[in-house]
């Protein structure tokens, strides 16, 4: 008769413990993976969130649009803006109907205490304006400060811009917040029309009149 030998109860608590051992780096290495989803995860779509606004904002300024004001709006040009803010006339996109012109404002708005870029925009015709403004929307979200600087001449930075022609060059920096892992490349963009079709042009000055 053959005797079947079972597990001492040393062997028993030895087999226990390494399961448990097991199982605590299968679940710690479980929660590390989905620590680390999160943070690609949230890090694509921070990504994502300046991606989209480096489009928007370079869209609207190559196509600003440089008009000959209308009378009741010679203080207005195609493209005007300081260090803080912009306004920019372009053609509209499809979102926004995809026929005429519109005025973009981009400005930092201060919602609960948290910066925001945002973006608003209304019907815009040389200068003069439609009766309302659409409701701002938030082109990035959380940011610590937001700089426009234009220049004539490379290298030589204003921090104003108030001509009718547009600048040769448009740049805008955004900082974020310490601790924030979202990093902003310089946007740079060249406005790509520099005369109103409808404009008289002087000889003389070599400019519109």
């Amino acid at each position: 008769m053959t005797r079947q030998r079972g597990m001492t109860l040393i062997e028993a608590l030895v087999a226990l413990a390494l399961l448990s051992l097991l199982s605590a780096g299968l679940i710690s290495s479980f929660q590390l993976g989905q620590r680390t989803y999160r943070q690609v995860v949230r890090f694509d779509r921070s990504n994502a969130d300046i991606a989209i606004t480096h489009r928007f904002v370079r869209r609207v300024l190559e196509s600003a649009y440089p008009f000959e004001p209308e009378q009741e709006a010679r203080d207005r040009a195609g493209l005007q803006g300081t260090a803080e803010s912009l306004e920019v006339t372009a053609p509209a996109s499809l979102a926004d109907g995809g026929t005429g012109n519109r005025r973009y404002e981009l400005r930092v708005e201060t919602t609960g205490g948290t910066k925001n870029l945002v973006v608003s925009s209304r019907l815009d015709r040389n200068g003069v304006s439609g009766p309302t403004s659409g409701p701002s929307e938030v082109l990035l979200a959380n940011v610590e400060s937001v700089e426009w600087a234009y220049a004539e001449r490379p290298s030589e930075w204003l921090n104003e811009w108030v001509s009718r022609r547009p600048p040769s060059l448009v740049r805008l920096q955004v900082t974020f917040p310490d601790g924030d892992p979202r990093q902003w490349p310089d946007l740079l963009v060249t406005p790509r029309i520099t005369d109103d079709s409808n404009c008289q042009f002087d000889v003389v000055s070599q400019s519109c009149r």
